[in-house]
């Protein structure tokens, strides 16, 4: 005869529902709080219910409690939060339909203290709602068990940090930590821009070119006279604050040429990388602004005034700018070769 002839037809019940929720979870998420003989007995009444020998047996009453040759009432664990804090629902079934059947949302011990009481109070009160509603279910534990991972994902639990943590985080840093290696520098995004000008003569005009570039950390190249470019480069938003302030001056007609970005990842920040823009290599202050950067000041960017369409061809292919960028900004004919 198998282990599970002497059930009653409510621990059948039972069984059904327990095989449900142990299905629903994965092995390391439910559990059984018994000693190990009473866990054989558990389990070889779950794989016999598999088996389909439960339905077949049974001596026990529909409302009473099981035969003396049954086993002992079940009594496991299903967990509700794997993550920290760790959250499990304990649950004691009984052996008669008139008693009920016992649960408790238990936080794993060494997170007792890091969870608020009136979040647990909160999810306390949604389990004993949802008991008396889930009743009359045919599954009403699962119904439960599903019920309170819904209110756990609507509101989750704050995580409190630990004491020791708090302490770590006050503490002054240890001479190792000081010693240790820095972050990696942080990205900055450089951009440049040539903007083709049908003449460029006005000395208010420059002027005012001259100083966007200097409180902008911007480097600026203007080509004067017929036609006239005007060329910078420096951080994205700064020269793209200078690109809107052009288009709000009176010209007689201006064209956007170029316009390319890129990251620089090197050491320095926001100064190193204004110093690493290709054209800035050959302007006048270039010296001046490496030996602030050095000192830790500011590096001051400059714009400068050239007045050939050689010059700034010249310019622009030293600094080292791709053949096909500088013919299409400057509107070459032919290409160096």
């Amino acid at each position: 005869m198998s282990s599970s002839s002497g059930l009653s037809a409510l621990q059948r019940r039972q069984i059904a529902e327990l095989q449900l929720l142990r299905s629903s979870v994965s092995p390391e998420e439910f559990h059984w709080r018994g000693t190990s003989q009473e866990i054989d007995q558990w389990d070889q009444a779950l794989a016999s219910s598999s088996d389909g020998d439960v339905e077949d047996g049974g001596t026990g009453d529909e409302d009473g409690s099981a035969s003396s040759t049954s086993i002992p009432p079940f009594s496991a664990a299903i967990s509700l939060r794997d993550e920290q804090p760790a959250l499990w629902l304990d649950i004691d079934l009984p052996t008669s339909r008139q008693h009920d059947t016992q649960v408790a949302v238990r936080v794993q011990e060494e997170d007792r203290s890091r969870v608020k009481d009136f979040q647990l109070s909160r999810l306390r009160d949604e389990m004993a709602r949802k008991q008396i509603e889930s009743k009359e279910e045919e599954y009403p534990l699962f119904d439960l068990y599903t019920s309170l991972q819904d209110h756990l994902l609507s509101n989750p639990l704050d995580y409190l940090p630990k004491p020791e943590d708090k302490d770590k985080s006050t503490a002054p840093a240890s001479s190792e930590s000081q010693d240790s290696a820095p972050p990696p520098p942080s990205p900055v995004t450089l951009s440049r821009l040539i903007i083709w000008s049908h003449h460029l003569l006005s000395q208010i005009k420059r002027r005012q070119l001259s100083s966007w570039c200097t409180s902008l950390s911007v480097w600026g190249l203007l080509k004067t006279g017929y036609p006239g470019y005007l060329c910078f480069e420096g951080l994205q938003e700064d020269v793209k604050e200078i690109e809107t302030n052009i288009k709000g001056m009176q010209w007689a007609a201006i064209l956007v040429r170029d316009e390319e970005s890129w990251v620089y990842q090197g050491e320095g920040g926001e100064e190193g990388a204004l110093l690493a823009c290709p054209l800035a290599k050959q302007f006048t202050g270039y010296q001046a602004a490496v030996q602030a950067k050095g000192k830790g000041e500011k590096v001051r960017t400059t714009c400068e005034e050239i007045e050939t369409m050689k010059e700034i061809v010249d310019r622009l292919r030293s600094a080292g700018l791709p053949e096909d960028e500088v013919v299409d900004a400057l509107g070459l004919r032919t290409k160096q070769h």
